[in-house]
């Protein structure tokens, strides 16, 4: 899938990020997953099928995510920050 490689080699730390998954309760009870990438691809999708390249779909969705993606990753990192400084993962500490 070339989108999700385009994607992954302008965001490579978003393959850590964690997935959220969230149920549409509709008629057949579909999931939808909720990671960054799959949000960004889907975005580019709609954006090619309606008649844009590759390349501009590509510009507006990371306009429109990567303020968000990038704040996430600014938060990973002030997270795992804590954790090195107390010996312990943020994870146990809840």
């Amino acid at each position: 899938m070339q989108l999700l490689a385009k994607f992954y080699r302008k965001y490579p730390e978003v393959k850590y990020f964690p997935q959220g998954t969230r149920l549409n309760m509709g008629f057949g009870g579909i999931v939808e997953v909720t990671h960054p990438a799959s949000v960004f691809v889907k975005k580019q999708r709609s954006l090619m099928n309606k008649g844009y390249t590759e390349q501009k779909s590509f510009e507006i969705v990371e306009e429109e995510l990567g303020k968000q993606i990038n704040q996430h990753k600014e938060e990973l990192r002030v997270l795992r920050g804590l954790a090195g400084n107390t010996g312990q993962s943020y994870l146990d500490r809840f």
